[in-house]
């Protein structure tokens, strides 16, 4: 169940409407190839989720499925945030559409956030974002 949620989560980052089957479908097909690709098991996941999300709870295959999701919705390539796609899946947040400009600035400063390898740098840039008050607005919208 928590892996679930976890998949909604980042879907709700991406703008994903659940009226339409196909999106749920797309996003449990995607679901399962980051499953896949970063072996993280549902035992990681809900360990992760149920503690918080704490940093000493984000193995490395959690942290890889961050990665797979984000790249997945074309937020993460090659290392980096990709701030035009991140803010066209928000646009149409009536939550955030004051507040588009100041997202752009707290993706470009997340942005400087690396990690030892692609997997550890999406999950720090997604810490970064939820640090701040316009990012917890993203995740939730």
């Amino acid at each position: 169940m928590k892996f679930l949620y976890f998949c909604i989560c980042f879907a709700l980052l991406a703008g994903v409407a659940f009226a339409k089957p196909s999106i749920n479908e797309e996003l449990e097909k995607n679901a399962e190839i980051c499953t896949e690709q970063s072996h993280v098991t549902t035992e990681e996941l809900d360990k992760f989720f149920a503690n918080g999300m704490q940093d000493v709870d984000a193995t490395d295959p959690v942290k890889c499925h961050f990665k797979c999701i984000m790249e997945q919705n074309k937020f993460f390539v090659d290392g980096s945030l990709v701030p035009e796609e991140i803010l066209k899946s928000l646009e149409g947040k009536e939550l955030l559409k004051d507040r588009l400009d100041e997202m752009a600035t707290v993706i470009a400063t997340c942005n400087n956030e690396k990690g030892e390898h692609d997997c550890e740098g999406a999950y720090k840039l997604l810490k970064c974002i939820d640090n701040t008050e316009v990012g917890k607005m993203a995740f939730a919208a």
